[in-house]
């Protein structure tokens, strides 16, 4: 028995919008025409429901564009290498893990020049920044104690 094409009626403010078919819905709502939270109706219903309800008893997949603004807290679509150079960057304090950041900071930036993709550019420059710095503290502190003594020549007799 084929199934009967619905109709969507749309509230935006005032304004009722309608009847389009679930495609057209879909195109105006990837190009935030209609939000998820604008009252929806097709016939057979007894009340009006928000537009992303709607769409989810109909089967549809949310068809709005993703919400980036978050993804700096969730690590989605990271590079794994620049998760393992953030981790080991915030124990490079512990000085032996030093150059390990270094190191899987620039590969972190490396994999993410091939892969635009990606994301985790933030993590991997904070664990080349940090790593980098404490091998300077300790550069700087091995100097110091070498001049502190005086640099002196072996003496042979």
């Amino acid at each position: 028995m084929p199934t009967r094409e619905v109709f969507i009626y749309v509230q935006r403010g005032p304004q009722r919008l309608g009847p389009y078919a679930v495609e057209q819905v879909c195109v105006f709502a990837h190009e935030n025409r209609v939000l998820p939270t604008d009252p929806a109706w097709h016939e057979g219903m007894r009340e009006w429901v928000p537009l992303a309800k709607l769409l989810a008893r109909r089967g549809v997949v949310s068809p709005w564009p993703l919400d980036h603004r978050f993804d700096w807290l969730v690590p989605v679509n990271r590079s794994p290498l620049s998760i393992a150079a953030g981790y080991v960057g915030l124990f490079s304090v512990l000085v032996i893990p030093a150059p390990f950041a270094v190191g899987l900071g620039w590969l972190a930036l490396r994999d993410l020049r091939r892969h635009p993709d990606k994301r985790g550019r933030g993590r991997a420059w904070f664990a080349i920044a940090l790593g980098g710095l404490v091998l300077c503290a300790v550069a700087a502190g091995l100097l110091l104690r070498a001049f502190q003594f005086g640099f002196r020549p072996p003496h042979f007799p």
